[in-house]
């Protein structure tokens, strides 16, 4: 490196230094504004919708009142847990994130490729160590695309897999580690029928999304 590059390596520094407070600025600013956006579209979902939302957001924000103020820790359950279920592109993710925004608390996205596993109790494994680490971190668990681990249980019965049997034992223990997790878990599916009843039982929310017909389309873009 040659004294030319250098000086402008320590002009280029300098000019960083001078103006951090305005690019420190400048980006909350963005992010500010991303949030806007995002509350934004989140009023295009169908207000039904967007009512069960607020809903979940009250019992967010009053759930530890509920149980320490008002004596109701026998009665409610540990953790709070959720289904959005719904066509692709009606806003599950977007307002899973919103509800992170929210709370406030960071959001995990479970790859579910990274926890499913071909290999005889290596999905347990890992979904011990996935909600050890929820646990420790104080995460909110979203499960998107959640079909593939939150499916129904095969008949034992009735099939001649012989993997069915540790399959459903993979599903009975993630029944257990939800039912004990004392954060948010957010399950998002196209379909609520995928879902095994057991799971379904345990969701203390189940939100339906859909595409807005054309009447609450047009009223969208005469409002805004």
């Amino acid at each position: 490196m040659n004294a030319s590059q250098v000086q402008s390596l320590i002009t280029d520094f300098e000019w960083f230094q001078n103006n951090l407070e305005n690019i420190i600025e400048k980006r909350i600013q963005i992010m500010m504004f991303v949030l806007h956006l995002m509350h934004r579209m989140l009023t295009v979902i169908n207000p039904v919708t967007t009512e069960r939302l607020e809903e979940i957001k009250v019992l967010l924000d009053h759930g530890e009142t509920l149980k320490k103020e008002w004596g109701l820790s026998k009665h409610m359950k540990h953790g709070y847990r959720c289904l959005f279920y719904g066509p692709s592109g009606t806003g599950k993710t977007l307002a899973a994130t919103l509800l992170g925004e929210h709370v406030p608390r960071e959001i995990y996205r479970v790859d579910l490729s990274t926890v499913i596993s071909k290999y005889i109790g290596k999905t347990s494994k890992n979904l011990n160590a996935l909600f050890n680490t929820a646990e420790d971190k104080d995460w909110i668990l979203f499960f998107d695309e959640g079909d593939g681990l939150f499916g129904k249980r095969v008949d034992t019965t009735q099939s001649d897999n012989s993997n069915a049997h540790f399959a459903n034992q993979d599903i009975a223990f993630l029944l257990q580690r939800i039912e004990n997790y004392n954060g948010l878990i957010i399950v998002a599916s196209n379909f609520k029928k995928n879902m095994d009843d057991a799971f379904s039982r345990r969701f203390q929310s189940i939100v339906h999304f859909d595409v807005l017909n054309p009447e609450l389309r047009k009223q969208y873009w005469e409002d805004n």
